[in-house]
């Protein structure tokens, strides 16, 4: 079983630099960072990624998960480490609805 959503998500823009240390930090255990075209998070059950849009100026935002559940669980961790920077931008996460 996989299931998977995607959106198109806004932010406002701030000057919040962070370093990949201390973004790696504020992750749960066993999470793997990429920042390669954007922040991908992979987890145990799943993945969760938001980039820049090739064709507007939003983001885009994708998460995968092997069941519901973890599909959810992942959509609320992604929320829950962008809010300190953009609260926007994570109800936007919270948001999405499974396709």
């Amino acid at each position: 079983f996989s299931t998977c959503q995607r959106a198109l998500c806004s932010c406002s823009i701030k000057n919040l630099p962070i370093s990949i240390e201390q973004a790696k930090d504020l992750l749960p255990v066993g999470t793997k960072l990429s920042c390669i075209d954007g922040v991908r998070l992979d987890f145990a059950h799943g993945f969760g990624v938001i980039r820049q849009s090739n064709t507007s100026h939003n983001l885009t935002a994708r998460f995968a998960g092997d069941s519901m559940a973890h599909l959810q669980d992942i959509q609320a961790k992604f929320a829950a480490l962008c809010r300190p920077f953009d609260e926007t931008l994570a109800a936007q996460i919270v948001a999405i609805a499974p396709q």
